[in-house]
């Protein structure tokens, strides 16, 4: 477990990270990507592990305390700010306030008495200037010269709750939906589930409506404000993960990976596996034996 003890702890990165592999956090976690895409996975409370790529810039992710999860850069440049924040400043900051349900760790509850709380994603870029103006006075606020720990500290705490005080007042969907309990949403949860299990099927919006009972529209509407995306993107970046490690690990030709991940047209495969990642699906193994190459001299 990583612990940084009660202080807010801000980092700025612009070097292309090495492949962060699954690990848990005593504190709650916020990632946003100036530049650059990333693919970012977390593991449920009941094992199944889940993958997002994220390729759009000036997007939050809000990853809750004790979540097992990993990532790794996708595209270059790549630049973010990371924020690990403990218990003790959460309560400081924001406690006996209705923000406190958003960090998914009620006032007086362990946190292994919490419900299971999937990571969430924010797109902040109608506000991103803002976003990165107080995320970069964190970051310059560990550096003060003549600064001691403790105004340090009541700086970025006091810099963090306007940051959430900006957010809630621009982003009222997100922040509704996570104080009224709406990221648990039991059909919207089960669709996703459906699609981590069936990726490699023929699946469409009007199919994952008809098993739900819910109309394809609302189902859309719903699924993109809790994933950040449509279904149908989340079939897709499901499917190109899949595919990715197949690549890297078996000997399956590139027609073959295609079949196993859902893609009855391996030139469909081909071009949206290079949209993704920028590669083709060749040159992606050619690039990943290279590496694992390079690791056993």
């Amino acid at each position: 477990m990583v612990d940084f003890g009660s202080d807010i702890f801000v980092r700025f990165d612009t070097q292309p990270m090495l492949p962060v592999f699954t690990h848990i956090h005593e504190d709650y976690e916020i990632q946003y990507n100036v530049c650059g895409s990333y693919s970012y996975h977390y593991t449920t409370r009941d094992g199944r592990e889940v993958s997002f790529i994220i390729d759009k810039p000036k997007t939050l992710l809000f990853t809750p305390i004790g979540t097992p999860h990993g990532a790794y850069v996708l595209s270059v440049p790549y630049h973010r700010y990371f924020i690990h924040i403990p218990p003790r400043a959460l309560a400081h900051i924001f406690g006996g306030t209705p923000m406190m349900p958003l960090f998914h760790l009620e006032e007086g509850t362990k946190e292994e008495d919490t419900a299971f709380r999937a990571p969430r994603f924010l797109d902040v870029s109608a506000i991103s200037e803002r976003v990165e103006a107080y995320l970069s006075g964190m970051f310059q606020a560990q550096f003060a010269s003549g600064t001691d720990r403790t105004c340090t500290q009541l700086d970025i705490r006091c810099m963090l709750g306007r940051l959430f005080c900006d957010l809630y007042r621009n982003c009222q969907g997100f922040f509704s939906e996570e104080l009224s309990g709406g990221a648990a949403n039991p059909t919207i949860l089960a669709v996703k589930a459906y699609i981590d299990e069936h990726f490699a099927q023929t699946i469409s919006i009007e199919e994952l409506a008809r098993r739900h009972n819910i109309h394809p529209s609302h189902l859309s509407r719903c699924f993109r404000r809790q994933y950040a995306r449509s279904p149908r993107q989340y079939l897709t970046e499901v499917r190109m993960d899949n595919s990715r490690r197949l690549l890297a690990s078996q000997r399956l030709s590139v027609h073959e990976v295609a079949a196993r991940v859902g893609f009855n047209n391996v030139n469909n495969y081909i071009q949206s596996f290079k949209r993704m990642y920028g590669v083709t699906p060749k040159q992606y193994r050619k690039s990943e034996l290279g590496k694992l190459a390079a690791l056993l001299k």
